[in-house]
């Protein structure tokens, strides 16, 4: 996966490759201790985590979608296109199959379905997942 994420320090956009990791058994201290690792071993500005936890869980407070045929050119000039989007929707992931996959803050979720149909995209209700997200950072 394409990986496209913002950099408050840097002030601009950033393409790195994705590495996705799934680990069980793990609190959210460990979780975190884990993300610093991966940033530190990959040499990454930040690492996202998402624990998916139940949608009427007390600890939402982001949701991930993934949309079908959305191809990393489309993304960028998706957020080129509309810097609402662009600054809240924080970043997301294109999959080599180009499947764009989102981790949107719950409070955006109007926002990221107006962006997912200006890329020209179908919102996928059944794909979306909730859970808490953390950006793990130096």
């Amino acid at each position: 996966m394409l990986r496209r994420c913002s950099s408050d320090e840097r002030q601009q956009a950033t393409y790195e490759r994705s590495r996705e990791f799934h680990l069980a058994c793990v609190d959210s201290a460990e979780l975190r201790q884990i993300a610093d690792q991966v940033r530190t071993q990959f040499q990454q500005e930040s690492v996202l985590t998402f624990q998916r936890l139940a949608s009427n869980s007390p600890g939402v407070d982001a949701f991930t979608v993934t949309i079908a045929g959305v191809d990393v050119r489309r993304f960028r000039d998706g957020l080129v296109a509309d810097p609402v989007a662009r600054e809240r929707l924080v970043g997301g992931s294109v999959t080599e199959a180009n499947a764009l996959i989102l981790v949107v803050d719950v409070a955006d979720m109007e926002l990221a379905q107006r962006f997912v149909a200006g890329l020209g995209g179908t919102w996928d209700s059944g794909s979306v997942q909730y859970g808490d997200r953390e950006f793990v950072s130096a």
